[in-house]
């Protein structure tokens, strides 16, 4: 059962406790560095490591008490990720943008893996999934395609679509659209550009599909974040 589960969370931003199953078992540490500490007491099934680029899963992974864990490492920049390279080959490592920790598939994916540490890809398969993350994350901007997403992991779109699923919780397509709305709602709220111009530079050509985007997704239009 999910209530008996226990998750280590690595952050120094308390708000994202939220984000998980409030029926698991909870520990917040600042710094990877104290895990150490508490494996006697408290053996996480699950790792979450927020916004920490230069962290070190193969370090991890030498450990004896946590080779065999789950980790899930949110990223406000993957192009950030220094130790990026070192991850890809890494069996249960998941790579997700931070922003995207309240869509309703990724955490139902997080849940699954909570429940069995088998719905983890092979780590070549898996790879596959996070060299498309970072390129999304650095082109969702331009009029990129599945077929372009995919020629530059060195897959076909159709194979692409149906591991990035079972990696990710949800389809190829709908992530790229979820990461560019979220990037829509951070600069509504930290900048003064236009609608349209976000729009623009979020990867959408069209300010009217932005829209219904944005409302689907965050259930408000878009110029209603200013107005709260």
């Amino acid at each position: 059962m999910i209530a008996s589960k226990k998750i280590v969370i690595v952050t120094q931003d308390s708000k994202i406790i939220r984000h998980f199953p409030s029926e698991c078992q909870l520990e917040v540490v600042s710094s990877i560095k104290f895990l150490d500490t508490m494996i006697y007491g408290f053996i996480p099934d699950l790792i979450v490591v927020d916004s920490i680029y230069d962290f070190d899963v193969q370090q991890l992974r030498r450990n004896e008490n946590f080779r065999f864990i789950p980790v899930l490492i949110l990223s406000e920049n993957l192009s950030l990720l220094t130790r990026f390279s070192d991850m890809l080959n890494l069996p249960r490592v998941m790579i997700c943008s931070l922003h995207l920790i309240e869509n309703p598939e990724v955490k139902k994916r997080i849940r699954q893996i909570l429940e069995s540490r088998k719905s983890f890809l092979p780590p070549k398969t898996s790879s596959i999934v996070k060299l498309s993350l970072r390129f999304i994350e650095e082109r969702f901007a331009e009029n990129i395609t599945r077929e372009m997403i995919a020629k530059n992991v060195g897959s076909c779109a159709d194979y692409l679509s149906r591991v990035f699923k079972k990696e990710m919780g949800l389809n190829l397509w709908d992530y790229v659209m979820a990461v560019r709305v979220s990037e829509a709602k951070i600069l509504l709220e930290r900048t003064g550009l236009s609608v349209k111009e976000i729009a623009a530079k979020t990867g959408f050509r069209d300010p009217s599909y932005f829209n219904r985007v944005f409302r689907r997704e965050f259930g408000l239009a878009p110029g209603s974040i200013r107005d709260d």
